[in-house]
């Protein structure tokens, strides 16, 4: 106690320089204000924000209103709508995207095997995703002109799954496009159908982003075929929409308008081709 005392007595008198206070901690990075007067504009402030609190990251603009993030993609389609509703609210909404964003892209980096899905796109969009991913994705072809595309579903990003996540999974791919389909199903459910009697077809349409992603659930639609006379006939117009019915010329013409109306319409467009269900998986016409 008594060195201490005399220490203390020192520094007070003057006897012994005093040790350097700590430095205060940083200020936080002040964000420029958002700018969303065109979706060129919001996609650079955006990504000049990203960049400042996440220096570490690899942040590209892909095209207006979408951001690489690393692999990552963070889509802006929601603060854009955002600020053309409600302008006075566009700056806070915006900040407050882009935070949980950044928060997400902190904390979750480790791939988790529970935010594996499959997604079913038309064939031409999953070529694009490759070019986009310099081809390093995992995929598969389904049926006529559709492929499937694998993926991290997190809250406010998905990211593309590719085969140098496997082994932070410790999955092997076939082991990843496995758990993803089983992901899927938990999450899917149960066929919500909406019956169209004037068309004799059946509608999926619950406004659910993975609704095309049903196809993938072929022991699901087993039942569903043997229930069909002629046999079951499918179409994904887009990513929310399923229409199914039995295989009859009427049902068929019906179909085709309908899906191709839907496509032509939709904001995710997938395929307005007519699939047959078989033992062996969909077939095409």
């Amino acid at each position: 106690m008594r060195v201490v005392v005399v220490l203390a007595l020192l520094v007070a008198c003057g006897g012994s320089p005093s040790p350097k206070s700590p430095a205060p901690p940083a200020d936080p990075p002040v964000d420029p204000p958002v700018d969303a007067s065109t979706p060129d504009t919001l996609t650079a402030g955006a990504a000049r924000i990203l960049r400042t609190h996440l220096p570490t990251a690899t942040i590209t603009i892909a095209e207006p209103l979408l951001l690489k993030v690393d692999t990552w993609e963070l889509s802006l389609d929601k603060p854009w709508k955002m600020c053309g509703q409600e302008p006075l609210d566009c700056d806070a909404y915006t900040r407050q995207y882009l935070r949980r964003a950044v928060s997400t892209f902190t904390e979750e980096r480790t791939a988790s095997t529970a935010a594996l899905r499959a997604i079913v796109r038309h064939r031409d969009q999953v070529a694009a995703y490759q070019v986009r991913a310099e081809g390093k994705l995992i995929t598969e072809p389904l049926a006529g002109d559709l492929a499937i595309v694998y993926v991290l579903d997190r809250p406010e990003a998905t990211q593309w799954l590719k085969d140098d996540h496997l082994a932070a999974l410790q999955l092997t791919r076939a082991g990843a496009i496995e758990r993803a389909r089983q992901n899927l199903a938990a999450h899917l459910g149960v066929l919500p159908t909406q019956r169209l009697p004037e068309h004799g077809l059946d509608m999926i349409a619950t406004g659910e982003y993975y609704e095309s992603s049903r196809l993938l659930e072929h022991g699901l639609w087993k039942d569903v075929a043997a229930s069909m006379p002629n046999g079951l006939i499918v179409a994904v117009p887009s990513n929310d929409v399923v229409l199914y019915g039995d295989d009859t010329a009427g049902a068929r013409d019906a179909m085709g308008a309908i899906a191709r109306d839907i496509f032509s319409k939709a904001e995710i467009p997938v395929s307005s081709t007519i699939l047959r269900w078989t033992a062996d998986g969909w077939a095409a016409p």
